[in-house]
C-alpha cells in the first residue's frame, strides 16, 4: 500500500477541500473567556490547502462570549 501526502491530494484537487474546524483555532474569539486558540499549524501549513467550513456549538446555539465555562457532569 502507497502512502498518500496531504499536499499532494490537495494540489491535485479541482477545487480545495473543504474541512470543518473549530472557530476558535482559527483565531475566532468564541472561548467561554472570550479568548481563541489559534493554532498556526492549521492557519499557515494547511490553510492554503483547503476552505474552512468553521463552527463553534457554543455560539451557535447562542451562548455569548464570554461566558461561565460549561462542564459535564454525569
Amino acid at each position: 500500500m502507497t502512502a498518500v501526502r496531504f499536499r499532494d491530494v490537495v494540489t491535485h484537487a479541482q477545487q480545495p477541500i473543504r474541512l470543518g474546524v473549530s472557530a476558535c483555532l482559527l483565531g475566532d474569539e468564541v472561548r467561554y473567556d472570550g479568548g481563541h486558540k489559534r493554532d498556526t499549524c492549521l492557519t499557515n501549513l494547511v490553510g492554503p490547502f483547503v476552505e474552512w467550513v468553521k463552527v463553534c456549538p457554543e455560539v451557535e446555539s447562542g451562548m455569548g462570549t464570554p461566558r461561565e465555562a460549561i462542564r459535564l457532569v454525569h
